[in-house]
């Protein structure tokens, strides 16, 4: 299989290139899922478009009770956020449950969302916690809570032209949440069944 890789050096760019995807570009900044998906021929794009320079959605940021998490934040860096705790902690918790440490260190925020796999790990905390997403496009930005995002088994809400920028949770700092997740095997396992309360 053939395709071009693209690698814009910011958001602006990034969303340039993406205006006119028919479908043939598919964005990837860790690429766990995309390259399972490449080998086992489920897609077969003309282009990748690589994310990994967007360094202005790397960050996390905790002001005023509103924590801001922007898409390519990895599983790890989640998981080791001195800021996740309390009314976050189980976005933290769910995020060290994904897959190993490779998968954990490449693997972003972003992508556990738009594969919108029924098993995701972090959709249920970010669903308990009343998490909003913010998409971006060249049209602009809208912003979609988490529980409207999917529409199905691996679909959402989100156009060809749109990227997820970054994902806010405003929570009482009083509140605590917890994350519980039951798979076929102690680790490295899928989700049959997460809970998260708060």
């Amino acid at each position: 299989m053939r395709f071009k890789t693209l690698t814009p050096s910011n958001s602006s760019e990034a969303l340039e290139i993406l205006k006119n995807n028919q479908g043939a570009m598919i964005p990837v900044a860790g690429g766990t899922n995309i390259l399972v998906d490449l080998h086992r021929a489920k897609i077969k794009p003309e282009a990748l478009v690589d994310l990994s320079r967007l360094n202005e959605w790397k960050e996390i940021s905790l002001h005023q009770e509103v924590l801001e998490i922007g898409s390519l934040v990895t599983h790890a860096d989640l998981t080791n956020a001195p800021c996740l705790k309390g009314p976050y902690a189980a976005l933290s918790a769910a995020a060290g449950m994904v897959g190993g440490p490779q998968i954990r260190n490449r693997g972003t925020l972003a992508g556990n969302l738009q594969s919108a796999s029924p098993a995701a790990d972090t959709v249920t905390p970010l669903m308990a916690l009343g998490a909003v997403l913010s998409l971006v496009s060249v049209k602009g930005e809208r912003e979609v809570e988490a529980d409207e995002f999917f529409t199905g088994p691996g679909k959402t809400v989100k156009q060809r032209d749109e990227l997820i920028s970054k994902v806010r949770i405003k929570a009482n700092p009083a509140a605590r949440s917890v994350f519980y997740k039951i798979g076929k095997r102690n680790a490295m396992a899928i989700s049959l069944i997460n809970l998260a309360a708060v």
